[in-house]
């Protein structure tokens, strides 16, 4: 009996085997055999990364520098830089820091100060040549060195003024002063004997105040004259730089 069994055991668990090795188990989390093929496919999660494209702007190139040539005008605030100055911030010239050969001119009037790139060999600028091979003094620069010279004569002028001002102060100060104490003094301690003495100083001192006074009135017409000079040579400036001007804008 137990010799007919044993085929059918071995049948039996091979039968067990095979079925084993078709149908794959699995261990849930209860503790129950599940065959793999009995659940459902788990879901998939579709993740799309959002990436934002990277924009690259391609780096600009160096920006071309303005070219300046005679011709050019400009206003204050953006006139070239300058490698010198002649003149003031009314009238004057300066030749143009890195452009050898031009030179910034200006000149001012009711509407403000005008600027203008001009060539330094230019005879409106330089003066015009005389019969001998020089030039005459009646180029841009000329005028405006003209100017320079002139406004120093108008503040030597006003200083003259100021000092005859002050000793004619002084004078008439010094005369009323021994006119007064010293007329005061003479009369306690001489009983009046000096008074003469101390009468004629005091009207030297002020004969002196008087023409210092006189002197300061001479000082005040040349101070006039200069600044007819200096009107007449402004006028001379601002008429170059207009003939500047055209010359170098017309076609």
């Amino acid at each position: 009996m137990s010799g007919s069994r044993s085929p059918l055991r071995t049948f039996l668990l091979a039968l067990l085997i095979a079925g084993l090795l078709a149908l794959p188990l699995v261990w849930d989390g209860d503790g129950v055999l599940r065959s793999v093929s009995a659940e459902s496919p788990r879901s998939q999660i579709s993740f799309t990364p959002h990436i934002t494209p990277l924009v690259i702007e391609p780096t600009p190139g160096p920006l071309p520098l303005a070219t300046i040539s005679a011709g050019q005008t400009f206003t204050s605030d953006s006139k070239p830089e300058l490698a010198n100055l002649h003149g003031d911030d009314l009238f004057g010239w300066g030749d143009i820091l890195g452009e050898p050969g031009l030179v910034l001119i200006w000149a001012s009037d009711e509407n403000g100060t005008h600027y203008l790139v001009v060539d330094k060999t230019s005879d409106l600028f330089l003066g015009f040549r005389d019969p001998a091979g020089g030039r005459l003094d009646d180029g841009f620069e000329d005028f405006v060195e003209q100017r320079t010279a002139k406004l120093e004569e108008i503040r030597s002028a006003e200083n003259e003024i100021h000092r005859h001002e002050d000793l004619r102060w002084t004078s008439h100060g010094t005369g009323l002063i021994i006119a007064g104490v010293g007329g005061l003094v003479c009369a306690l301690l001489t009983g009046g004997a000096c008074l003469a003495a101390a009468g004629l100083a005091a009207i030297a001192a002020w004969g002196n105040g008087a023409r210092e006074n006189v002197e300061a009135g001479s000082a005040e017409r040349v101070r006039k004259q200069y600044l007819g000079d200096l009107k007449v040579i402004e006028g001379n400036i601002a008429g170059t730089y207009e003939q500047i001007f055209l010359a170098a804008t017309s076609p």
